[in-house]
């Protein structure tokens, strides 16, 4: 399987399955679930370059769980989708 880095200011994400069920039981419909969702970072690229090209660096690692948008545009590949900084809302921390 080739491996795939992006860009840079892309991500590349493997979407989380969704939950259908809450913690407490409860079955979700479809319509009610979020239309964000979460994935694991697999790859990051460099970062947004300035205007002489110089990356800047992203504040997102490998490994990293984030939030981001469903509607987001995005480009699938293999299991996982590529994604924009910008489409990102955050870094989901466990405590």
């Amino acid at each position: 399987m080739p491996k795939l880095h992006p860009f840079h200011d892309r991500v590349l994400v493997r979407v989380t399955p969704k939950v259908e069920m809450t913690a407490g039981g409860i079955i979700l419909p479809d319509e009610l679930e979020p239309s964000e969702t979460h994935g694991i970072v697999v790859e990051v690229g460099c970062g947004k370059p300035d205007d002489k090209g110089i990356c800047s660096g992203m504040p997102i690692s490998v490994g990293d769980t984030v939030h981001f948008s469903n509607f987001a545009r995005r480009e699938q590949y293999e299991d996982c989708i590529v994604l924009k900084e910008e489409d990102i809302f955050g870094i989901v921390y466990r405590q």
